[in-house]
């Protein structure tokens, strides 16, 4: 009995653990529009690189949030699985995970909104900045630039220009900015995915997890087997190279003692 209790107890913890991790989360989600709003707004170099290391800061922040979580609910989805069905912890746990999954769904959700939000803002910044250098493009030119040359798009109006060598300072500092906003939109996409991939995971039901647990579990034990089955084909062929060298050593002594036999024999006549 009290086993049982200290069990209830421990998930409780856990789950509780879980859902302040949730809600950790979704608090450093919310200062993700002021971060995307400084990058956006940056009139500078300098302000812009704070704002790009912030946002690097934060993305390794809810990486590391979110494997955690995912990570001690899928093992809690999996101990609860195994539970028996008439067991009354069985019931609370499998709701505490219902309840963690949502909120963490919640928190990618808006996570990704975020990012679309954030995605859309950029490029309408790019646009009025290619728009004001050549005012009659079009539509599909402009956005030809933006995906296809993001951030040298003004690099020939910068090295034309009669203060040449402040635009090529221009230009290397654009070209700077832009490998840092490279760089942030891999992580930002790395981010992205992953949570794409948690998401799915956490939409598994409890016996689709325990069918990928006894795949796995299958498969080690497969491996397992073949390597005995290795070792033990090692061991025979061990065995039978053994037993051909014998042979051969036998065969030799018998040719030695039949020619012995032969040459007394003859010393005898």
């Amino acid at each position: 009995m009290a086993h049982h209790y200290q069990d209830q107890h421990n998930a409780y913890e856990l789950a509780d653990e879980l859902e302040r991790l949730c809600d950790l989360l979704r608090q450093r989600t919310s200062g993700l529009a002021a971060i995307h709003a400084r990058l956006e707004q940056a009139l500078s170099e300098q302000d812009a690189l704070a704002a790009q290391h912030e946002l690097e800061r934060y993305n390794e922040d809810a990486r590391a949030i979110s494997r955690q979580i995912v990570d001690q609910l899928k093992a809690f989805r999996l101990e609860t699985a195994r539970m028996p069905a008439n067991d009354s912890i069985r019931q609370m746990r499998a709701n505490r995970c219902t309840t963690i999954s949502r909120r963490l769904t919640d928190a990618l959700n808006e996570q990704r909104e975020r990012m679309r939000l954030h995605d859309n803002a950029m490029r309408a910044k790019f646009s009025r900045q290619y728009r004001a250098l050549h005012p009659g493009a079009s539509e599909g030119e402009i956005e030809q630039q933006i995906d296809n040359q993001p951030g040298g798009i003004f690099a020939t109006e910068l090295l034309m220009g009669a203060r040449a060598e402040q635009g090529r300072q221009t230009l290397d500092a654009v070209k700077a900015r832009q490998q840092e906003v490279e760089k942030i939109v891999r992580s930002v996409n790395e981010l992205h995915q992953m949570f794409q991939e948690l998401q799915t995971l956490l939409e598994l039901q409890d016996e689709t997890l325990l069918a990928i647990e006894g795949n796995a579990e299958q498969t080690k034990v497969r491996v397992e087997q073949a390597a005995k089955h290795v070792d033990t084909a090692v061991d025979s062929a061990r065995a039978a190279r053994k037993k051909r060298w014998c042979l051969f050593l036998f065969f030799i002594l018998l040719i030695i003692v039949i020619v012995v036999v032969v040459v007394l024999v003859v010393k005898q006549k």
